[in-house]
């Protein structure tokens, strides 16, 4: 094995551990059914995410695990400075989502994707338009602006984002701040808190809408409805 990857280009080193990954988490759980491996960087998550929902929503599955993995191959690159406060803190982690064609019992919301959009830019002079066009092209799939929206998550230190953002009324949250930067697993964990606060007492049905950016020029979107059983009675 070390050999194999000795000889083989970092890209596809990175897709051989992932299908190792997936592989061995297949066969633990028992799993039946299509495998897809997204190495898309910060929006493999959100490719993966949108993949299961496209399988399940064509009747190809009933139930999808989604797992978005980003390990940190330097752990201890902080550590070689004596001072890095002021450079961002890159994490290591993994989230899973587990989605089902049927609620779960008792479930008082039911969240729908309706919408995603990904962009992608080099040009640190075209970043903030290929920015907006994703996060428009997200909110028009239901004809929404940005105040309209209930929460947005975000990462509140990115000039970029928030100069996008700027109209929304309330408070951008993120996990950013505990999680440090996770990479392919940003979004994915976000989605995932995003999801277990909407079953709480105290949720209301609206929107989430969801933006990632990272430094290398990637854009992605996401627009979550949680609304009542009712309504998908």
């Amino acid at each position: 094995m070390a050999q194999l990857l000795a000889n083989t280009p970092p890209l596809h080193a990175l897709t051989l551990l992932n299908s190792s990954v997936m592989a061995y988490v297949a066969e633990a759980l028992n799993c039946h059914g299509p495998m897809g491996g997204f190495c898309s960087q910060d929006n493999a998550g959100l490719d993966a995410l949108i993949e299961a929902c496209q399988q399940i929503g064509e009747r190809h599955a009933d139930a999808a695990l989604v797992v978005s993995s980003s390990p940190n191959l330097t752990p201890a690159l902080y550590l070689r400075e004596p001072d890095q406060a002021s450079e961002p803190i890159f994490g290591e982690g993994a989230a899973a989502l587990l989605l089902a064609s049927t609620p779960a019992p008792g479930a008082a919301y039911a969240v729908r994707i309706a919408g995603f959009a990904r962009g992608y830019s080099t040009d640190p002079q075209r970043s903030v338009a290929v920015g907006r066009r994703v996060i428009d092209q997200v909110l028009s799939v239901d004809k929404l602006r940005v105040g309209d929206v209930e929460h947005i998550v975000g990462n509140c230190a990115d000039r970029q984002v928030m100069k996008l953002l700027e109209a929304f009324p309330r408070e951008i949250r993120s996990t950013r701040a505990m999680t440090g930067e996770l990479g392919a697993s940003g979004l994915l964990t976000e989605v995932a808190l995003t999801l277990h606060l909407s079953r709480e007492v105290a949720a209301t049905p609206g929107y989430t809408l969801l933006v990632s950016h990272t430094r290398a020029g990637h854009w992605g979107a996401l627009l979550l409805a949680s609304e009542t059983m009712e309504k998908h009675a």
